[in-house]
C-alpha cells in the first residue's frame, strides 16, 4: 500500500527492473524475487507474505543459505524488506517494495530500507570491491609496468 492507495504489480517489477539496469542481480537473487513476485500474486497482494525457507528451497533447487544471502542482497538494494521468522511455525515474513517505498521509507514496521552501517559499508568500499562480480579490485600501479618484459 502506497499513500493509502494499493500498488500495482507493474510497481514492484519496475523498481526491481530499475535497480538491475543500475547493477545486474546475481542468478539466486532474481530466483528469490520471482518467487516472492509469484507467492505475492497467489495471496492477492496482501503484504507481508510468510514463505518457509525449506519449501523455497525446495522449489527453486537451491540452499537455504543461498536463500538468505540473496534475500540480504535484495534487502541491501530496496527491493525487499523482511522480518526473520522463528522455528517452523513463524516462517519468515517478506514484503516486496515499490520505488516510491524503497525511496521515501513510507512503508510500515520499518524505517529505511539502508542503515547508517550499509551506507558506510558501501562507501567504503568504492574503487576496491565489484559488487557485481562480489570480489575485491586490485588496482595496478604505474610502477607494475615498468621496466623489461
Amino acid at each position: 500500500m502506497v499513500n493509502g492507495v494499493k500498488a500495482g504489480f507493474f510497481e514492484y517489477l519496475n523498481n526491481f527492473w530499475e535497480e538491475a539496469r543500475r547493477e545486474p542481480f546475481s542468478i539466486s537473487e532474481i530466483a528469490l524475487f520471482h518467487y516472492l513476485f509469484n507467492e505475492a500474486n497467489h495471496h492477492h497482494w496482501e503484504m507481508p507474505i510468510k514463505c518457509n525457507p525449506a519449501i523455497m528451497s525446495y522449489t527453486m533447487r537451491t540452499t537455504k543459505q543461498n536463500i538468505m544471502k540473496a534475500r540480504e542482497g535484495l534487502r541491501a538494494r530496496g527491493i525487499l524488506i523482511y522480518e526473520k521468522g522463528s522455528g517452523t511455525n513463524s516462517p519468515p515474513q517478506y514484503r516486496l517494495l515499490t520505488r516510491q517505498e524503497k525511496y521515501t521509507g513510507q512503508f510500515s514496521g520499518q524505517l529505511s530500507v539502508y542503515n547508517k552501517k550499509d551506507i558506510e559499508q558501501i562507501n567504503n568500499k568504492k574503487g576496491t570491491y565489484d559488487r557485481r562480480r562480489r570480489t575485491e579490485v586490485q588496482a595496478s600501479q604505474p610502477s607494475d609496468y615498468e621496466g623489461a618484459f
